[in-house]
C-alpha cells in the first residue's frame, strides 16, 4: 500500500531539490516492489478492504470508493504501473491519466478500454468536484434527493463538456437528474468492467 501510495509522490512545497533527491532515492524501493510474491495480491486486499469499510447503504452511490469508482480506475492503473514500471520506465508518471495514456501507448492496455477509462475518470472526478464546491465540504457520494442531482445535472451541462473532454455545440435536452444518474451508471459499469478485466488479469 505505501509503495502504492509513493506512485504519486511529487515536490509541492518546501525545498523542491531535497524533495526531488527524496524521490529519486525511494524510486527504486518503489519500482522493485512488486517483485516479492505477495505483492499483486496485497494490492487486491487493499482495493477489497477498501470497499468492506463503506458503509453498507450508502456503497451503491460512492463515487469514489464503489464498485465502479474512482478508485477502481486508479487501483486498475497503479497495479500495471507497479508491474511493468519496473523495466518500462515511460510508465512511472504520477498522475492518472497521463499514467492511463503511458501505458496505452505501451500495449498494456487497449486503446478504446485506456480510452473508456479516461472518460469515465473525467466524468467521475468532475461530477466529484461538483459535488463537493456545491456542499464545500468533502464528499464522494452521489445524493439521493431528485432536486441536488438536478442542480449537479444542470452544473455539468453549463460546463458543455462531453465526458471525453470535448466541447459540444450545445447543452442536451432532457431532464438533467436523468441525464446524470444514467452518465454515473453508464461510466460506473464501465469502470467496474475495465478494472475487473485489468486488476484480476493474471
Amino acid at each position: 500500500w505505501e509503495f502504492q501510495a509513493l506512485l504519486k509522490a511529487r515536490p509541492a512545497a518546501g525545498d523542491l531539490a531535497l524533495a526531488r533527491e527524496w524521490i529519486d532515492d525511494l524510486a527504486p524501493l518503489v519500482w522493485h516492489a512488486a517483485e516479492r510474491p505477495e505483492a499483486v495480491d496485497d494490492v487486491r486486499d487493499m482495493r477489497r478492504k477498501i470497499i468492506e469499510n463503506v458503509p453498507k447503504g450508502k456503497v451503491d452511490r460512492e463515487i469514489k470508493r464503489g464498485s465502479g469508482g474512482l478508485r477502481d480506475i486508479e487501483f486498475a492503473v497503479q497495479l500495471l504501473q507497479l508491474v511493468h514500471g519496473r523495466a518500462d520506465e515511460s510508465l512511472r508518471e504520477p498522475a492518472t491519466l497521463p499514467a492511463l495514456a503511458a501505458l496505452a501507448a505501451g500495449g498494456y492496455v487497449g486503446r478504446a478500454d485506456a480510452a473508456a477509462m479516461a472518460s469515465a475518470y473525467r466524468f467521475l472526478r468532475g461530477t466529484e468536484h461538483l459535488l463537493q464546491l456545491r456542499q464545500l465540504r468533502r464528499t464522494h457520494l452521489l445524493p439521493e434527493d431528485p432536486a441536488v442531482l438536478r442542480e449537479i445535472g444542470r452544473a455539468i451541462r453549463r460546463l458543455r463538456l462531453d465526458p471525453a473532454g470535448a466541447a459540444r455545440p450545445a447543452p442536451p435536452a432532457g431532464d438533467p437528474e436523468q441525464a446524470l444518474v444514467a452518465d454515473w451508471r453508464q461510466h460506473a459499469g464501465q469502470a467496474r468492467q475495465l478494472h475487473e478485466k485489468l486488476f484480476y488479469r493474471p
